[in-house]
C-alpha cells in the first residue's frame, strides 16, 4: 500500500508571487502602534494588511481579528482593489484552518472585485488561489478552467516573468498526473521545464517530472530527474526540496524494490527534516519508512513508523492522517493484532471519503475486512470486502476510460497539427504553380525576340519545377507520416482494447465465485470473446496497415503461399516493429502463443536458424 503519495503533490502548489504590498517589513510593536495612531482609512487598509500576514504565520485569531477590521476599513472606501485584497485575506485564513468552502467563497469574491478593479496581476492571485483551493477538494476540471484562465492573462500580456508561466504548466502537470494522464503531465512539465528561469522553480519541475516518470514505470528516467532537481536543491541549500527529492527518489528505489537505496533516501530526508524542522517531509519520510518496512516484513518497525508519521500529519493534513492510519493498521494485521487494527481504520475511512481519495478509501477497506475475517467476523468481513471490490473496479474503470481519452485527445491534437501542415504545403505548392505559371504566360507573350529571355525562364522555370516537386515529395511525406501514426494509434487502441477486455473477464470470473450467476456470467464471458475476435476491427486495421505498407499482403502471401490469415496478421505487426508483449495484446494469445505462433511462421517461410525473422518480414 502506498502510504505517502499525495503530499509531495500538494506541497508543490506553491503560490506565485504577487503584487501585494511588502509583509511583515516591521517589527510587529512598530505596526501595531502606527495602526493606533492613524487615522486614514486606506493607510490604515495597509497596516493592516502587514499585521494581518505577520500573525497568519502562527495566531490565527489575532490574523481574523485584523482581515476583519481590513474588510470593514475597505467597505467604507468602496475601492474594488482594497476590496479584493480584504477577501483574499479571510480567505487564505479560513484555508489555514480548514474551512474550505468559507475559503473558496472568499476567493470567488475577490476574483469578483479585482474584474472590477481591473487589476490583472491581482486577478491573477486569485485566480491562484481559486486553482489552490479546488486542488484541495479534488476538483480538478476547476483546477485545470483556473489554469486557462491564468493562461489567458499571461498571453495578453506584453510583458510577464517566464516564472508565472512556468507555475501555472506546472500546476497542470501535476493535475494531469494526478488524473492519471501521465502523457499530458509529462508534456505540461517539460513545458514549466522550459520557462523555469531559475534554480527554484526547476527543482520543483523536475522534482514533478520525477514523479510522473516513476508512475509510468520508467523509473531511470525518474531517477535523472531526481538526481538533478536534487543537486540543484544543494546548490541554493533549499533544505525542505533536499527533504523533498530524497523522498521522491527513495519512492522511485521503494518501486524498484532496491529497499537498500531506498532506505538511504528515506532516512536521509528524515535527517534533514528533523534538523530543519519541516514537518511535512518529515511525516513523508516516516510513511515511506513504514510501507518500506512492511515490503521487508519487519510489521514492528513499521508501527513505529506510521505512528510517527501519523501524529505529525494529523495537525497538517486530514489525507494524510488516514493514510498512515490505514498504513498503521496493516501492521497491526501482519501482526495478527486484528482487534488494535479496527479503531485506526474505523477513524480512516471517514476521513478518506471524498473524490480525490478513492483509491487509499478501498485499501482501508480491504485492511478492515482482513481485520473483520482474523476476528472471525464473516459478515462483517464480506461487507467491507464488497466495498473494497466496489471502489477497486471504479477505480479500475475511471483509469481506463482517462486513458483512452487521453489517448484520443493526443491523437486529435496530432491529426489537427498534420492538417494545419498539409495546407500550409498546399499553399505553398499553389503559389509555386502560379508562379510558374504566370512565367511561362510572360515567356510565351514575349515572341521570338525575347528567346534569350525565355531561355532564361526556361530555366528559372525548370528550377521552380524542380521545387514544386520537392513541395510535391514533402506533401507526400507529411500524408505518409501521418498515416504511420494513425495506424500506431489504431493498433494500441486495439492493444488496449484487448488488455481491457481480458481483465473484465477476469473480474467476471471472480464473481462466479462469489454469486450465483452462471448463466448471466457464460453470456458476458461469450460476449467478450467474441469481441475480442472480432475481424471488424482487423478490416480497419488492414486499410490503414495497406496505406502505409502498399501490396504488403499481397507480396508475402505471393512469396510464401502457405501463410495463413493470422500468421499474415502477424506478419504486419511484425512489420511495425512491436513487440512481442504488444503483439500478444492486439492478438490476444499469451507469451507463449506468440512464441509458438513465430515458431510456425519460420517453418513456413522456411528461414533456417540463422535467419532473422523479423529482418525478412521487413524486407518485404
Amino acid at each position: 500500500m502506498n502510504t505517502a503519495k499525495k503530499i509531495n503533490s500538494i506541497i508543490l502548489l506553491l503560490c506565485i508571487p504577487v503584487a501585494f504590498w511588502a509583509q511583515n517589513t516591521h517589527e510587529i510593536d512598530s505596526l501595531l502602534k502606527s495602526y493606533e495612531t492613524q487615522v486614514i482609512d486606506t493607510v490604515r487598509i495597509r497596516t493592516a494588511h502587514n499585521i494581518f500576514n505577520y500573525y497568519l504565520k502562527d495566531d490565527y485569531k489575532q490574523a481574523e481579528k485584523y482581515a476583519e477590521e481590513m474588510l470593514t476599513l475597505a467597505q467604507k472606501t468602496k475601492n474594488p482593489n482594497f476590496l479584493g485584497i480584504a477577501y483574499r485575506n479571510l480567505g487564505n485564513y479560513n484555508s489555514r484552518i480548514s474551512k474550505v468552502q468559507e475559503a473558496l467563497d472568499y476567493a470567488r469574491k475577490a476574483r469578483d472585485q479585482f474584474k472590477k478593479a481591473n487589476n490583472t496581476n491581482n486577478l491573477k492571485a486569485a485566480y491562484s488561489d481559486l486553482l489552490q483551493r479546488f486542488y484541495t477538494i479534488s476538483q480538478y476540471d476547476s483546477v485545470l478552467f483556473y489554469c486557462d484562465e491564468q493562461i489567458s492573462l499571461l498571453s495578453s500580456e506584453e510583458k510577464d516573468t517566464t516564472s508565472n508561466w512556468s507555475y501555472v504548466l506546472k500546476v497542470k502537470s501535476i493535475v494531469y498526473a494526478n488524473q492519471g494522464k501521465n502523457v499530458l503531465a509529462l508534456k505540461n512539465g517539460i513545458a514549466s521545464l522550459k520557462y523555469a528561469e531559475d534554480d527554484y522553480s526547476k527543482i520543483g519541475t523536475l522534482g514533478n517530472l520525477g514523479k510522473i516518470e516513476s508512475a509510468r514505470g520508467n523509473y531511470k528516467q525518474s531517477l535523472e530527474f531526481d538526481q538533478e532537481a536534487l543537486r540543484l536543491a544543494k546548490r541554493i541549500s533549499r533544505t525542505f526540496q533536499i527533504a523533498q527529492i530524497s523522498n521522491n527518489l527513495g519512492d522511485t528505489y521503494l518501486q524498484m524494490k532496491d529497499y537498500a537505496k531506498a532506505k538511504e533516501s528515506f532516512q536521509y530526508a528524515e535527517k534533514i527534516a528533523r534538523e530543519k524542522g519541516h514537518a511535512v517531509q518529515l511525516a513523508a519520510a516516516l510513511g515511506y519508512q513504514g510501507e518500506l518496512a512492511i515490503s521487508e516484513n519487519q510489521f514492528k518497525v513499521a508501527q513505529l513508523k506510521y505512528k510517527e508519521s501519523a501524529q505529525l500529519f494529523k495537525k497538517i493534513s486530514p489525507i494524510n492522517y488516514a493514510i498512515a492510519l490505514t498504513g498503521l493498521a496493516s501492521a497491526h494485521n501482519k501482526l495478527e493484532n486484528y482487534t488494535e487494527a479496527i479503531p485506526f481504520l474505523d477513524e480512516a475511512i471517514p476521513l478518506l471519503e471524498n473524490p480525490g481519495a478513492l483509491d487509499y478509501l478501498k485499501d482501508s477497506f480491504k485492511e478492515r475486512a482482513i481485520a473483520y475475517e482474523g476476528m472471525q467476523l464473516p459478515a462483517l468481513a464480506l461487507r467491507d470486502f464488497k466495498k473494497f471490490k466496489i471502489y477497486n473496479d471504479s477505480i479500475f474503470n475511471e483509469s481506463k476510460s482517462e486513458q483512452i481519452e487521453e489517448l484520443r485527445a493526443i491523437y486529435d491534437t496530432e491529426k489537427k497539427e498534420q492538417q494545419i501542415a498539409q495546407q500550409e504545403t498546399e499553399i505553398s505548392l499553389l503559389e509555386e504553380k502560379e508562379k510558374v505559371s504566370r512565367l511561362q504566360k510572360i515567356a510565351l507573350g514575349g515572341g521570338l525576340g525575347l528567346s534569350v529571355l525565355l531561355a532564361g525562364f526556361g530555366f528559372y522555370g525548370f528550377r521552380q519545377k524542380m521545387k514544386s516537386n520537392k513541395l510535391e515529395r514533402e506533401k507526400i511525406e507529411t500524408e505518409l507520416e501521418f498515416k504511420k501514426k494513425e495506424l500506431t494509434t489504431h493498433a494500441l487502441h486495439l492493444a488496449k482494447k484487448n488488455e481491457v477486455l481480458e481483465q473484465v473477464k477476469q473480474k467476471a470470473k471472480e464473481l462466479k465465485s462469489v454469486e450465483n450467476i452462471e448463466k448471466g456470467y457464460q453470456t458476458l464471458v461469450q460476449t467478450i470473446n467474441f469481441d475480442q475476435q472480432d475481424d471488424r476491427a482487423w478490416e480497419n486495421f488492414t486499410q490503414y496497415f495497406e496505406a502505409v505498407h502498399k501490396d504488403f499482403a499481397k507480396h508475402s502471401v505471393e512469396r510464401y503461399p502457405a501463410i495463413s490469415k493470422n500468421e499474415l496478421r502477424l506478419m504486419a505487426l511484425l512489420k511495425m516493429n512491436m513487440s512481442s508483449k504488444e503483439i500478444g495484446s492486439i492478438l490476444n494469445i499469451s507469451a507463449d502463443g506468440v512464441k509458438k505462433a513465430r515458431q510456425r511462421l519460420r517453418k513456413k517461410m522456411q528461414l533456417s536458424p540463422q535467419d532473422s525473422l523479423e529482418t525478412t518480414v521487413m524486407a518485404i
